[in-house]
């Protein structure tokens, strides 16, 4: 495994937006504005991981990925705390 590939990985796997693009880089590439709705999901995270729960609300037009990137949160939130 080339080292880039393996530092993608190991970033991917500490950051919610590197998973995204590690994911699916040409979906995310093409929408930079989910990056703001990434660093949401990623603050939902490090509030869990100091003992607060928050709950979030997304709310974006039809077609912008909302569904695709709350079906990868999960995943990952599935990953960071099995």
């Amino acid at each position: 495994m080339d080292i880039k590939k393996s530092l993608s990985k190991t970033l991917a796997q500490r950051n919610f937006w590197a998973f995204c693009v590690y994911y699916d880089s040409d979906f995310f590439y093409k929408r930079p504005f989910l990056w703001d709705v990434a660093q949401v999901f990623q603050k939902v995270i490090d509030e869990y991981k100091n003992g607060n729960a928050i709950s979030v609300s997304i709310s974006m037009p039809p077609r912008a990925g909302k569904s695709y990137i709350t079906s990868l949160f999960a995943a990952y939130w599935l990953c960071s705390f099995p």
